[in-house]
């Protein structure tokens, strides 16, 4: 992908080729390509965990070892993005440089984007990913775990004066549970961004579905005046038990989520 940041329609939590190549299916019959207004985003979810094991840390993550031929596979047709979850800033940085090591996939050209969730980089790190990944696109989750702990205008000022631009700013206050879109929360963080300067393009999240993404989508329409991304994990999938992640992508939810998305973002 070029340098361009264009808006994207996201499906996030794939684990296995199969999984892929059934949702890149699915993005073509909804009308869905890179050319497209809003392109289509496929999210690998990786946790902290994943790294000292071959196997994914929940039913959300791919294993490592698949990694590779996952994005191969999807680099082609969507936005390909790695989302990691770790709450070890510490680490952060050498994490990353893991995992885009695997079979070189940064150097592959396989990787379009890095989600960073749950914690909040400092400018030195994300300096050091965008010198190290000049390609990568860096997206950032903005969500209560971060905004519980600091400001959201303090934090807005920071990424608008300290930070090295971020490509996406990801509003989410449900953090992949399904827990339906808060247009409170997402409507208070995204006018403290832009009233402090920040001009990075928003991406909304949380419990996005087929039975709810087209009000969803009209009400962002009617309440921010410019482009916008979506992304959809938890509600997307049927729980197996208890525990985050113990559950499966439904590709008929899957279906239903997009054409939604494509009836109010593409035409």
């Amino acid at each position: 992908m070029g340098n361009e940041c264009k808006p994207y329609v996201g499906v996030s939590g794939i684990s296995t080729v199969k999984e892929a190549r059934k949702v890149i299916s699915i993005f073509k019959e909804t009308g869905f390509n890179l050319k497209a207004r809003s392109m289509p985003m496929v999210g690998l979810q990786l946790l902290s965990e994943s790294l000292g094991s071959v196997f994914g840390a929940s039913r959300r993550s791919p294993d490592l070892e698949q990694l590779p031929d996952i994005l191969k596979l999807v680099n082609l047709d969507v936005f390909s993005t790695i989302h990691y979850s770790t709450a070890d800033a510490w680490s952060f940085v050498k994490d990353i440089e893991a995992i885009l090591n695997i079979d070189e996939i940064y150097e592959q050209g396989l990787v379009g984007g890095l989600q960073i969730n749950r914690i909040l980089p400092s400018e030195k790190q994300v300096q050091k990913l965008r010198d190290n990944y000049p390609k990568l696109k860096l997206i950032l989750q903005i969500s209560p775990i971060i905004t519980d702990t600091i400001n959201i205008h303090l934090l807005s000022k920071r990424l608008a004066t300290s930070y090295p631009k971020f490509d996406y700013l990801l509003i989410d206050a449900s953090l992949g549970t399904g827990t339906e879109l808060n247009e409170n929360y997402c409507s208070v963080t995204y006018r403290a961004i832009r009233e402090n300067g920040v001009t990075t393009p928003v991406v909304f999240a949380g419990g996005l579905s087929g039975s709810n993404v087209r009000s969803k989508v009209n009400q962002l329409k009617n309440s921010i005046k410019e482009g916008f991304s979506i992304d959809a994990e938890g509600s997307l999938r049927d729980k197996l038990g208890e525990g985050y992640g113990n559950d499966v992508l439904n590709m008929e939810k899957v279906s239903a989520y997009l054409a939604g998305a494509s009836e109010m973002l593409l035409k």
